[in-house]
């Protein structure tokens, strides 16, 4: 992680009254600390279900993206775009009767390929410690693990596809609708993410996990089984599929690591998935079309009954049974 500007503010706000902010009017250094809370950020936000989204077309309503994109193209300062972000983010938090501040943290880095933004809100929570002189104290320190207002902008494939589905990302949290609306009118994102690319997302991210894990054929069809089976279930049930939960369920020992995997700047996956059984088949079975055949089989067949010939451009498919054989002779 590469950071490029960084800066914080303070929301200040007590339930049932209106708040006021606090500015800071200069760049934060990149410190090692700094560094240090970026990584914890990010590992916190890739833990979180999330939900994918793309901005608002209505840029008077929703400013948000357009003052960030004059920042990018260096119309103002990153203080002055995030000044008008704040100004914003007043007037919507004083509608939420129940809604409390915190400090907001602004943040442009490089990771990979990408360059993202990160917008979140963070609150102080005090403990106790042993000062110099041995006397017991109250610290207040930035608590990490209530990340419940956060969003995540994928500036390059923004920039460069304005039409995708999958640039931006925010926190959703059970029993948190109230956060969620303000922070996703504030950001000015519509979660526009369709059960289709939902669920085909979901397939793009196993396979590539599959990849990264460096599985056997065998553990990767075992794999691809054990999604298609929870999230079958969930969709018999008539339930969405909870990245986290599934998750948990594929490896109790490391129940974090596909959501991780999955919520990553390269996979993006949506946090919360309506699932569609006939995307989400492709995790069991293989269908390919092209040259005028078209070819479907399960993924256990691959390299059993299906296998890749000796030259590498063509397929072989073995062990055919007797009606087979007649039915393509045409007998």
């Amino acid at each position: 992680m590469e950071i490029q500007n960084v800066i914080v503010h303070r929301l200040l706000k007590e339930r049932y009254e209106t708040s006021r902010i606090l500015l800071r009017k200069s760049e934060l250094p990149v410190s090692e600390a700094l560094k240090s809370l970026m990584e914890k950020i990010r590992d916190t936000y890739s833990r979180t279900t999330q939900s994918s989204g793309r901005f608002m077309e209505d840029q008077d309503n929703y400013p948000f993206s357009q003052w960030l994109l004059e920042f990018m193209n260096k119309k103002v300062s990153f203080p002055d775009f995030t000044e008008k972000a704040m100004n914003r983010f007043k007037v919507l938090i004083d509608i939420k009767n129940l809604a409390t501040g915190g400090c907001v943290l602004f943040v442009v880095y490089k990771e990979g390929q990408g360059e993202y933004l990160m917008v979140m809100m963070l609150n102080d929570t005090w403990d106790a410690a042993i000062s110099e002189d041995l006397e017991i104290q109250e610290v207040a320190h930035l608590d990490l693990s209530k990340l419940h207002v956060a969003a995540r902008i994928n500036i390059t494939t923004w920039r460069e596809k304005p039409d995708s589905e999958r640039y931006l990302s925010f926190v959703v949290r059970k029993g948190q609708t109230d956060v969620s609306d303000y922070f996703q009118q504030f950001i000015g994102c519509t979660d526009t993410s369709s059960a289709r690319e939902q669920s085909k997302g979901l397939v793009n991210a196993v396979g590539k996990f599959c990849q990264h894990k460096g599985f056997s054929e065998t553990k990767a069809t075992e794999f691809r089984q054990s999604v298609f089976l929870y999230c079958e279930e969930r969709r018999e049930n008539k339930e969405p599929v909870d990245l986290k939960h599934l998750s948990m369920f594929l490896n109790q020992e490391s129940p974090e690591e596909f959501l991780q995997y999955a919520n990553s700047e390269e996979c993006g996956v949506s946090g919360i998935i309506t699932p569609q059984k006939k995307v989400l088949m492709e995790l069991t079975s293989v269908s390919l079309i092209g040259d005028g055949i078209r070819l479907n089989f399960p993924r256990s067949a691959w390299g059993k009954k299906v296998v890749l010939g000796d030259d590498g451009k063509s397929l072989i498919i073995t062990n055919l049974s007797q009606a087979w054989l007649e039915k393509i002779k045409g007998g």
